[in-house]
């Protein structure tokens, strides 16, 4: 897929079928583009949705690791406005394929892409659902704009997303009147 300076790369999952489908926005753990995440995309895909799994380390070669040292420096040494730029390119590629419904496309992120899920849903509305697997909360002004129902999955015993963090989200959200 293209974005502002270069092509980037990702894993594409469709139903077999032709008809148009809802799409997914597949975002990674630190780990890269690795199996499990594309074992994912085919697994939604099974469930009737056509699913883009961009890889956040095409800037970087297309690493995967199973090192979380490595993982972390990896995820460390791109800019979060980078990332995100590349997610919205990602978005409206998934969005420009001929076998997704016009204005259905969802995104969900685990680990660190839960944490760039999130972002995306706070800052555009072309995305109509977030589910989010662990992943950092943004600040409180921009939790107030996002426009989209999220689904937010953590473990109370988790040693990253604090649940002092989770009871953030909550009240933010209830502040703005975000939860139903």
């Amino acid at each position: 897929y293209n974005t502002s300076d270069r092509p980037l790369s990702g894993f594409l999952c469709r139903p077999k079928q032709t008809e148009a489908y809802p799409g997914l926005l597949l975002i990674q753990e630190w780990w890269g583009l690795n199996d499990h995440i594309k074992e994912i995309a085919q697994r939604l895909a099974k469930e009737q949705y056509v699913v883009f799994a961009p890889d956040l380390y095409s800037r970087l070669g297309s690493v995967v690791t199973k090192n979380a040292a490595e993982a972390s420096k990896l995820i460390d040494s791109l800019p979060t406005e980078q990332v995100l730029s590349d997610l919205m390119s990602a978005l409206h590629y998934l969005k420009s394929l001929p076998h997704v419904v016009d204005r259905k496309v969802g995104t969900i992120g685990f680990c660190v892409g839960g944490s760039f899920a999130l972002s995306l849903a706070c800052r555009t509305d072309e995305i109509r659902c977030a589910a989010i697997f662990y992943g950092e909360i943004p600040s409180d002004a921009e939790l107030g704009k996002i426009p989209v129902p999220l689904l937010y999955f953590y473990g109370e015993e988790d040693g990253w997303i604090q649940k002092e963090e989770v009871e953030r989200l909550k009240t933010v959200l209830k502040k703005h009147k975000k939860v139903g």
